[in-house]
């Protein structure tokens, strides 16, 4: 506690804003803040002078913590006028006050600084009127204390002397200079002022960026030091005391020579190039400077030992198209044999999309040099640096190198991913909004960075001059393919009485038109897809029982995916085997010569045809217009369209239109009901606490939760332990498993409660199997990132543990409502004609359709990029 009964404002409050120097305040520039804490009598006076002393030639103003005491209440009058209470706790500040004021000052404001009487323990009616100035220093026992004091500091200090010493001090200042007797003096100091330091100001030390020891002499070394870091701080942009990820190149003449050059609009293409691979070379070399290294000890020529460094290896280059591939040279120039990845990043309006990325397979275990030359509103850099992070890259690991940035784009970049160390040769606030410089031509613009606003529209000359047109007519071809194996039946089956068995059987209906009519055609490609689904599945839940899948799958980047896709398909084979042996022993009744040899060769067609199928789907997958599997689902249902159309119009023989209205009213409902479900999401916010808010440029980050995350998943798992009993039955000749199995089948009295209970379970599983509470809890407290009134760590799990199980029922509830509506429009038509469809097929044709077009329309804009049918030929990675 602090004694002011001696009245008035006693000496510090002569310099609650005094004022150093004779230059004026710069405008349009930020000050530098910088709080000095410490215990009472430590020095914290004679450092805030002895820095204030040095930097004469600055404009610098110094601010007292007395200054914004609150006024007591009438019970708190009394206890300061008897010398207990305690002024220095931090309740007795009126901290908002103090917030307002450093922030105008810190927003370039001039402000009205209170004025505290300790005689009457209340604020006078009198302001000091306080200007910006370049430093801006604030004084007092509890600045470190204060969390949101501290945020608006460029640099924290804290004057260490020992307690003896500030006790020594203390008692001579009181004695001497205000009346008081030892004995007070040190009562005082028992009660109020050694509590309140080691509850609040001692541990406040952590926070400090400098300690300086302060004893009986003056610390001269760390005033230099500090008045030194405080000149270099002032001559950098503002940015760079608010960003300490952002550096920008030393601003000599002969960088600002070459940006000269660069802007200059007479300037030629040829030395336009040759200046830029300067400044990109300068680049380069700077951003390999941040790389981690270690001591290595050479041998010279001469027999010498040269103690040196050797920097660490992993690393790689990934370019944004177009621009930064006109960084590359210089990297290569300066990295022999360094592998170089591509990004393309398409923008149309005000969104982005990712519609091409090339990356080494090993990329998650190397540091990453972004290569992009304008940094203009950052959501280009944020689409690419988010693309390196799903791929496993450390945030640390990245670095964005750039000739020019703008204000805009360094906030967005550096508020998002606060660990990108962001590296650029000249900050430039003339940046438009189309990422060129004000200051250059549209020629510069272009060949520096050939960003811009696309033409969203749809040109036949750009769609026929693309590998578009070349990648449709394969994928039809494939398809075709995939349908001509469909009727390449076996030998010796009734096929017609087969598939007369199949009609409205129920769920091997469902699973005939998975397969697209392959069953009951007892064709080559009779298996379909269905062993690869069920492998997938199968490794999907083994992934959740054994750590070292899991790995495979989501740590060990591209690798990793492959050998477990290697898995996958393995399993497949074995799955296509069983079930091709199954399949025939189901179809035995309808064989005219059911012999082994018949059965072993049938079987090796079967496999044969499924593994042909697989290596379909991996083929349409390579042309990148959709997942392969999903496609080939989509085509099989697809198929049976027109037959089940027919099969509807066949079965309605009251010749009653209403039945039919009915129907298709029905199906088109329901598929506007899947779409927006689909792409329904609960998105739950996320601060950062190293983020920097600055007005409308603060981004608001959130995680999407997806109301159906679990897509058709569970649908499939429920109809596939439905349709066990029934194949159970089959084969065992068992008719109570028969009687069992129409019970619970499709018309079965038991079909909808069993199938929704089902699908809520498989839901809620394989919700929780997707994503992980615990781990994605972890993932956002390693990267300094909390939901808002949310502890980080468990808490945060739980909340998210909470919110899937409420997301998961409302996907519940919506599945169960789309199995359960062909079965409520079967009753009210009577027509059965679509039970194979189900909600299921609609679904799936719905979400393979909208995924399929997306990837259409970025075939689409990728051709809007010139040359960009080179990139799979001339990437060398």
């Amino acid at each position: 506690m602090r004694d002011r009964s001696n009245g008035g404002i006693d000496e510090t409050g002569r310099r609650q804003s005094l004022a150093s120097g004779q230059p004026s305040f710069r405008q349009n520039r930020h000050p530098f803040l910088i709080g000095v804490a410490g215990g009472t009598a430590s020095g914290k006076t004679t450092v805030c002078d002895r820095i204030m002393q040095r930097l004469h030639d600055q404009c610098v103003v110094m601010l007292s913590q007395d200054s914004f005491y609150r006024t007591l209440t009438p019970e708190e009058m009394v206890l300061a006028k008897a010398n207990n209470y305690n002024f220095d706790h931090p309740d007795a500040l009126d901290r908002q006050e103090l917030l307002h004021c450093l922030q105008g000052l810190k927003e370039g404001r001039s402000v009205d600084i209170p004025v505290y009487d300790f005689a009457t323990h209340s604020r006078s009616t009198e302001t000091r009127r306080v200007d910006p100035a370049d430093v801006v220093i604030m004084e007092g026992i509890l600045v470190l204390a204060m969390e949101e004091i501290r945020g608006q500091l460029n640099m924290k200090i804290y004057t260490d002397t020992d307690d003896d010493v500030r006790l020594a001090r203390r008692i001579q200042r009181d004695v001497a200079s205000r009346g008081r007797d030892v004995a007070s003096v040190i009562e005082q100091y028992t009660r109020f002022v050694k509590p309140a330091f080691d509850q609040f100001i001692g541990p406040s030390r952590r926070h400090a960026d400098i300690i300086v020891p302060w004893q009986s002499s003056e610390n001269v070394v760390a005033i230099d030091l500090i008045t030194e870091h405080i000149r270099l701080k002032l001559r950098q942009h503002d940015l760079i005391r608010i960003y300490r990820n952002l550096e920008v190149m030393p601003s000599n003449f002969q960088m600002r020579g070459m940006h000269t050059i660069l802007r200059d609009r007479e300037t030629s293409n040829s030395d336009f190039v040759f200046y830029a691979d300067r400044i990109n070379r300068l680049l380069v070399e700077a951003g390999l400077g941040h790389l981690p290294f270690t001591e290595k000890i050479v041998t010279t020529p001469t027999g010498h030992k040269y103690v040196g460094v050797e920097f660490a290896r992993g690393l790689c280059g990934v370019s944004v198209i177009r621009s930064g591939e006109a960084m590359e040279a210089a990297l290569r120039e300066c990295c022999q044999g360094i592998k170089i990845g591509k990004i393309l990043v398409h923008r149309h309006g005000k969104s982005e999309d990712i519609i091409y990325e090339k990356l080494p397979s090993d990329i998650s275990r190397r540091y990453v040099l972004l290569l992009d030359p304008v940094l203009g509103t950052g959501n280009t850099a944020c689409k690419a640096i988010q693309v390196l992070l799903d791929k496993g890259v450390e945030e640390s690991k990245i670095l964005f190198l750039c000739i020019i940035a703008a204000p805009p784009g360094i906030h967005r970049v550096c508020q998002t991913y606060p660990s990108v160390k962001v590296i650029t040769s000249e900050i430039d606030s003339g940046i438009d909004e189309n990422c060129g410089s004000a200051s250059s031509t549209s020629r510069q613009r272009t060949s520096v960075s050939s960003l811009g606003f696309e033409d969203d529209k749809f040109s036949w000359q750009e769609f026929f001059n693309s590998d578009l047109p070349k990648k449709l007519g394969g994928l039809v071809a494939l398809l075709l393919l995939s349908r001509v194996g469909v009727y390449i039946r076996l030998p010796g089956v009734d096929v017609d009485a087969f598939a007369d068995s199949l009609t409205n059987s129920g769920l091997m209906g469902y699973i005939d038109t998975l397969s697209g009519g392959s069953i009951s055609k007892v064709g080559l490609f009779s298996l379909g897809i269905i062993p690869y689904i069920n492998a997938s599945i199968v490794l999907q839940l083994f992934s959740a029982a054994f750590p070292t899948l899991k790995k495979l799958q989501r740590d060990e980047g591209a690798a990793g995916r492959a050998k477990f896709q290697y898995y996958q398909k393995l399993l497949a084979f074995a799955f296509a085997i069983v079930q091709a042996v199954g399949q025939l022993f189901y179809i035995r009744p309808f064989v005219d010569d059911f012999t082994p040899g018949w059965l072993a060769g049938s079987s090796c067609a079967l496999v044969a045809g499924a593994l042909a199928l697989v290596y379909i789907a991996d083929t349409i997958s390579e042309l990148k217009l959709g997942n392969g599997t999903s496609v080939l689902i989509f085509a099989n249902i697809a198929s049976a369209l027109p037959a089940s159309i027919g099969q509807l119009v066949a079965q309605n023989d009251s010749n009653d239109p209403t039945n039919v209205a009915v129907f298709f009213v029905a199906f088109a409902l329901t598929t506007l009901g899947i779409i927006y479900v689909q792409e329904a999401e609960r998105r739950i916010p996320v601060n950062y606490s190293n983020r920097y808010s600055s007005g409308n440029l603060a981004r608001q980050s959130y995680l999407p939760f997806k109301v159906n995350a679990t897509g058709v998943m569970p649908l499939i798992f429920a109809s596939s332990l439905l349709a066990l009993p029934a194949a159970l039955a089959r084969y065992t000749d068992s008719a109570a498993l028969d009687d069992f199995s129409r019970t619970i089948g499709p018309g079965g009295p038991l079909y909808v409660p069993f199938n929704v209970a089902l699908i809520v379970f498989f839901n809620y599983y394989y919700t929780f199997l997707q994503l992980e509470p615990k781990d994605l809890a972890e993932q956002l407290k390693k990267g300094g990132a909390a939901i808002p009134a949310i502890r980080p760590g468990r808490q945060t799990a739980e909340y998210v543990t909470r919110t899937l199980t409420r997301m998961s029922l409302l996907g519940s509830v919506f599945l169960g409502a789309l199995s359960a509506a062909p079965a409520l429009v079967e009753g009210i038509t009577h027509l059965t004609a679509f039970r194979g469809f189900a909600g299921t097929s609609v679904l799936i044709m719905v979400g393979v359709a909208t995924d399929t077009a997306r990837r259409i329309r970025a075939e689409q804009a990728m051709a809007k990029y010139q040359d960009v049918d080179k990139l799979y030929d001339n990437l060398k990675l």
